[in-house]
Order: C-alpha cells, then sequence, then structure tokens
C-alpha cells in the first residue's frame, strides 16, 4: 500500500446532516443552493489530480462537531529522491 498525507481539520461546533454534507461534496453545479463551490471543487480537483481513492471526507454529528479530512499520496520530488539514493549508496 502507498503512503498517504492526511490532513485533518476538527471542529467543536453545531455540526451538519448528512444532506448538508452531501451537498457541499456532490451538488451539481447548476442546481447548487448554496453560496459558493469550494468544497465541491477542491476535491473534484483531488480526485482528477490523484484518483477517486484521494480527496476529501466530511464527518460531522449534530451539537459535537465537523471534521473534514484531505487524503493526497505522498510522493516525493524527483530531486528528493535522487537525494536519498545518494544517500542510500555511500
Amino acid at each position: 500500500m502507498d503512503k498517504e498525507i492526511i490532513l485533518k481539520v476538527i471542529d467543536n461546533g453545531c455540526g451538519m446532516t448528512s444532506d448538508v454534507i452531501s451537498g457541499l461534496l456532490n451538488t451539481p453545479y447548476r442546481s447548487a443552493k448554496q453560496r459558493g463551490f469550494g468544497l465541491r471543487n477542491v476535491n473534484e480537483r483531488l480526485k482528477m489530480h490523484y484518483g477517486v481513492d484521494h480527496g476529501l471526507s466530511i464527518k460531522s454529528t449534530i451539537n459535537s462537531g465537523t471534521s473534514v479530512e484531505v487524503r493526497i499520496p505522498f510522493r516525493l520530488s524527483e530531486n528528493a529522491e535522487q537525494k536519498l539514493i545518494h544517500r542510500g549508496n555511500s
């Protein structure tokens, strides 16, 4: 299994229903009732760039809070890989 970077933001606010979460990530642009498209746009771009196993996930409990998780694959730049290979051969 490949390594991943997982960024998680958690709050202790009022939470959201599953319908609100679904609307934030899945509502088509033409029928969106929300004022913005930020989370959906970020999620779609992450999935396009890294694949369907990556992107945003939101978990929330009413009166308890919300967590938003961002999953992307861990990848070293070519320069960083070369440095690691060079160190291994020293």
